[in-house]
């Protein structure tokens, strides 16, 4: 079957029926399709299979509609049938009248809005694009191209708009001593502050300034007494929420849909994590040619009641797709959960940006073209490499641990926003308690996927205690741990052996011990010399065979 990720697809969740019902209505929109020969002959022109066979190889829909683990809705297989020359033929008027109602509403509600500005993926917002390693230009925005940016209504925009600046002026809202009459207060206004935020998702006209500015009227006509020192603390919030808010304008882009200045935020952690993730990759690839990828940011959104999976603890979540074109493209995305942006999301967003980059963006590097993502069923992925998204997130943060050189302490200062420097603990615990979540059950994935993602996780810590040996040299082990990692996750490896490949090496790491652990480790650094993960996988699959045979 020919690879399908290349065609356009239902993303983001769209809120209209659920996964169940909507997986009920492909197979009913398949039996139309079968049952009408211009459209069997589409769909047997995109499956790359002969229309007449279609029928004996699919009698149900070979199309299935899967939420991601962040609850974000239908994602990477669904409904292709819809957003292709199909869809649109049997809205048209080919499809039986059954097929064709159920085609009218999913395409008008939820396909159209996503394919009729060219997105091959997702009712994203948003997109910019950092530039090549080493180029000074930073990030930018996307205006034109077949990518062009698709970005959050102005409603949603002016929304996260006031929502970010309360986080960063309040951060974690607390106050010096024990002052009942400033905590009140400062209750009272950020409650307005909030209604403000709910206010001005509903706009619809520009400039954005302005629809962030009208929305707080409630806010600004509050007024605060006190003189405490928790009330000047609250008063000098105040003031500057209110600075911050009255000086924000935005100019239309070149689209007449965005700015850059209204994400600046995402964007420059984007920058920021971007740069270490590539200086990992570069460690240990050194001089070889490969071609890094350009990385795209997009938003979307939750609606305000979704709690599902990690949505429980978290208000952003983290996607990232493919755009591959002449050059790696890699599209990293942000779904905001409406009403919802707080201090806690802002600490949480480097490490979900640093789990999209380091896990997802440059994979498959090698033999880049035609790269297909991973879902949220892939071990490898979602646990081996996100426990070391987890490690860099800290790596990142650890300016004065002692363990830096003073010089290298200095450039790291010079990779992080001033703000980061001051709440770096804040931000850990945040990111822990995210990187904890992701490892407990959750409604969109089945307890044995979890189970093989924690078993993954664990994996990637043994390897790491095996490469230290008897001496205990911890730098050397992190180091050839993450030179294996990085280096196998740049091949382009179909999902499935990705996962045998950390089946089989946690499995001997959890079983070995003696002569049979150094072969394991053994081959895990011949891997490094001959560079063919499918070698690798046949190594590892010989000596757990040998183990298990032994034990048998």
């Amino acid at each position: 079957m020919r690879n399908l990720s290349r065609y356009p697809i239902i993303g983001y969740g769209s809120g209209v029926v659920g996964v169940d019902e909507l997986n009920a209505k492909v197979d009913d929109v398949w039996h139309g399709v079968l049952a009408d020969s211009r459209a069997r002959e589409e769909a047997g022109r995109i499956l790359g299979i002969a229309p007449d066979d279609l029928e004996r190889k699919f009698p149900t829909s070979p199309f299935e509609v899967r939420t991601n683990e962040a609850g974000l809705g239908p994602v990477e297989t669904a409904i292709l049938v819809f957003v292709g020359a199909v869809a649109y033929d049997l809205v048209k008027g080919v499809a039986k009248s059954a097929v064709k109602e159920t085609l009218r509403i999913l395409w008008q509600k939820v396909v159209k809005p996503q394919v009729e500005n060219y997105l091959p993926l997702g009712a994203f917002g948003s997109e910019a694009y950092l530039d090549e390693p080493g180029d000074k230009k930073g990030i930018e925005v996307m205006v034109s191209g077949p990518l062009a940016p698709r970005q959050l209504d102005i409603g949603r925009k002016a929304s996260l708009r006031i929502l970010m600046t309360k986080a960063m002026i309040f951060r974690s809202e607390g106050l010096p001593g024990q002052d009942q009459g400033a905590t009140v207060q400062q209750k009272a206004a950020l409650d307005l502050i909030k209604s403000g935020a709910t206010t001005a998702r509903a706009g619809t006209e520009p400039p954005l300034g302005k629809l962030v500015r009208s929305s707080l009227c409630g806010f600004n006509t509050f007024t605060f007494k006190g003189h405490t020192t928790a009330a000047d603390v609250l008063s000098r919030r105040i003031r500057n929420f209110r600075q911050e808010i009255d000086s924000f304008e935005c100019q239309p882009c070149s689209n007449g849909k965005g700015e850059e200045k209204c994400l600046a935020e995402f964007l420059e952690f984007l920058r920021h994590t971007r740069r270490v993730v590539t200086d990992k990759y570069q460690m240990v690839t050194g001089d070889e040619a490969i071609s890094w990828p350009k990385v795209l940011l997009e938003t979307a959104e939750h609606h305000a009641h979704q709690t599902t999976d990690i949505l429980d603890i978290a208000a952003a979540t983290g996607t990232c797709r493919y755009a591959d074109a002449d050059n790696p493209i890699s599209l990293v995305g942000l779904g905001i959960k409406d009403d919802a942006f707080s201090w806690a999301t802002m600490c949480q967003l480097p490490y979900v940006l640093m789990h999209e980059l380091l896990c997802h963006a440059f994979q498959g590097l090698k033999d880049w073209d035609d790269r297909c993502p991973v879902d949220s069923t892939c071990a490898w992925s979602e646990g081996w490499m996100d426990s070391l998204a987890f490690e860099l997130t800290k790596q990142w943060l650890e300016v004065n641990d002692g363990k830096l050189p003073p010089w290298d302490q200095e450039e790291r200062r010079t990779k992080m926003p001033h703000w980061v420097q001051e709440e770096r603990r804040a931000i850990e615990g945040e990111a822990s308690n995210l990187h904890d979540r992701r490892q407990q059950p959750q409604s969109s994935i089945q307890p044995h996927v979890l189970k093989a993602r924690i078993h993954a996780r664990h994996a990637a810590g043994k390897l790491e205690l095996a490469y230290q040996g008897k001496n205990r040299l911890r730098e050397p082990a992190n180091y050839r741990l993450w030179r294996f990692s990085l280096r196998l996750n740049l091949h382009k490896v179909p999902q499935s052996k990705r996962n045998h490949i950390v089946e089989y090496l946690g499995l001997a790491l959890e079983m070995c011990q003696g002569s049979r652990l150094d072969e394991i480790i053994a081959a895990c650094e011949r891997f490094i010399e001959h560079d063919d993960w499918k070698v690798l996988l046949n190594d590892l699959k010989t000596l757990t065979t040998a183990v298990q045979n032994v034990l048998q």
